[in-house]
This record gives structure tokens, C-alpha cells and sequence, in this order.
């Protein structure tokens, strides 16, 4: 942030601090839609928003008016704001941006809650209007988003493992699957350690449903600085292996050079989910006659 000092980009920790503040309460389809969708959701949640804000300022008078509610209102408050203030003290000041991920709002998201919850309560019983029938409909908005979320139509996840692995068994034809399987990627920090572990992990949750699922071999060939490590790495392992052999290479950001193991790339298989690039290989016990 510190380093591109321009005007928009100043602006945009600002930006989406909002938005994160806003998808606290109300979380629409946005993300990866169609152009209507997205600005049909974006005019309910602007107009979710002004009626929030309302709400919130009046709740927070009434609260004022009462010595019981006064100063704990004040607490709360006050830990968002300093929270908040922490944000972009470390955003602006020290370079490092809080505001990328939603996940970083943890900290303050439950008293936002309950000082939206103490709010919406003040403007319940007051009845104000029809405050009631605000109120109702911004929590039933809010359990809405609940449910979107929970779809994986909105907060989209970066890594979809299950995706990626019932891509692979339907490439995976009756007869390779009673092969032996080697998963292998380049390994260049924990970021890899977590995408194989999504793998391994869904792979886990689907053979208790499915038994004819094989257990596969995990690789995480280490990437230095030269690259041709991960692909001897790949080499030998593959070496070592019996065959016939099935290998699936995901996120494989090294040369594969396989032609002497006698694997075939089956071109077909190359697939590109959220998160995952991969392909598959057949790895024989010959070596004349095979190519990548």
C-alpha cells in the first residue's frame, strides 16, 4: 500500500474494509455471476445498507438514553473503532494490508454483531414505525446470506479439492482405477502442503462412501531455486514405483520429463478447476515407443 502512493490505491484497503463490514449482515450473489444477478444483488444490499445504517443509529440512541446500556454500548464501540484503527495503522503505516482477506475481521466481526443485535432489539421494542418489519427483514436477509455462503456461491473458496478430485475419477476410466495412483506437485512452501492435503482429505471423505476409490501415493517434490530438482525428483519416485502406474501431476510448476519411465501424458485429461491444474499420465513397464 505504502509503495503506490495513487489515489485509488490508497482508497482501496478503504474499500474493502466496507464491503468486509458489510458481508458481516448481508452477503448476496456477487461473485462469478451473471451480469443481471450481480447488479440485482448489488441495489437489494445498497438498499439492505441505508436501512442497516438507520437502524443502527437509531438503536444506538435509544441505548444512550439508559445509564445500564450507555456504557457498555460505548465499550463495544469503542473495541470496533480501535480495532478498526489497528487495520489500517498496520495497513498505511506499516505496509502490511489487513484488508485482503475477510478472514482477518474475525477479531472484531462478533461485537459488530452484538452491537447490531443490541441496536435492532432497542428499535424492536420501541416500534418505531415500521422498524419491526425492517428488522425482520434484514435477519432474513441475513440468514439468506447464511445459505449462499454455505452453497459456495458467494466467499468462493480459492481451492476446490472436491472439484478437482471428482474431475479426476471421472477421467479415471474402470480399469485405471484398479491401478496404483502417485499424486505428485511442486513443493514450494506450505501453500502446496495445503492444496495436497484438500486432496487427500476429500479423497478420505469419498472412499468411506465409495470403497473402489484407491488409496494414492502423495509427492511434494521440494522447488529450490533450480528447477530441474522437483523433476528428478518426479523421475526417481516414478523409478522406484511399480507399474503399470497411474500419475496424476497437479500444480506441477516444473518440466515433466517422464519419456524414459515409458509414461504416456493422456492429453484428454487436462483440467483446470479453482485452485488445481492437472493432467494425468500412464506409466508403463516398457520404455521403447513412449512419449509425453
Amino acid at each position: 500500500v505504502h509503495q503506490d502512493t495513487t489515489l485509488s490505491n490508497l482508497l482501496e484497503p478503504l474499500a474493502r474494509l466496507f464491503s468486509w463490514l458489510i458481508t458481516m449482515v448481508v452477503m448476496l450473489p456477487v461473485e462469478g455471476q451473471s451480469l443481471p444477478i450481480m447488479v440485482a444483488s448489488g441495489l437489494v444490499t445498497v438498499i439492505l445498507v441505508v436501512l442497516i445504517v438507520q437502524l443502527l443509529r437509531r438503536g444506538l440512541r435509544i441505548q444512550s438514553l439508559h445509564s445500564q446500556t450507555k456504557v457498555m454500548t460505548q465499550v463495544l464501540g469503542g473495541f470496533v473503532v480501535g480495532a478498526i484503527a489497528l487495520f489500517l495503522l498496520f495497513t498505511y503505516g506499516l505496509g502490511i494490508d489487513l484488508t485482503l482477506a475477510a478472514r482477518y475481521q474475525f477479531v472484531y466481526f462478533p461485537i459488530v454483531i452484538m452491537l447490531l443485535a443490541a441496536s435492532f432489539a432497542s428499535c424492536w421494542r420501541a416500534a418505531q414505525g415500521k422498524d419491526q418489519q425492517w428488522v425482520a427483514l434484514i435477519l432474513l436477509m441475513g440468514l439468506v446470506g447464511g445459505v449462499i455462503v454455505a452453497s459456495h456461491v458467494s466467499y468462493q473458496k480459492a481451492d476446490r479439492p472436491d472439484l478437482a478430485i471428482a474431475k479426476m475419477l471421472e477421467i479415471s476410466d474402470s480399469q485405471s482405477q484398479s491401478l496404483p495412483v502417485l499424486i505428485a506437485t511442486v513443493h514450494k512452501s506450505h501453500e502446496q502442503t495445503g492444496e495436497i492435503m484438500g486432496l487427500a482429505w476429500e479423497l478420505n471423505r469419498r472412499k468411506v462412501v465409495d470403497t473402489a476409490i484407491n488409496s494414492p501415493q502423495f509427492l511434494l517434490a521440494h522447488k529450490d531455486t533450480e528447477p530441474r530438482v522437483a523433476t528428478e525428483t518426479l523421475q526417481k519416485t516414478v523409478a522406484q514405483l511399480p507399474k503399470p502406474l497411474e500419475l496424476w501431476v497437479v500444480n506441477f510448476s516444473a518440466s515433466v520429463e517422464l519419456k524414459s519411465q515409458g509414461c504416456i501424458k493422456d492429453k484428454q485429461s487436462i483440467s483446470k478447476v479453482p485452485g488445481y491444474r492437472f493432467r494425468r499420465y500412464y506409466c508403463q513397464n516398457y520404455r521403447a515407443g513412449a512419449s509425453e
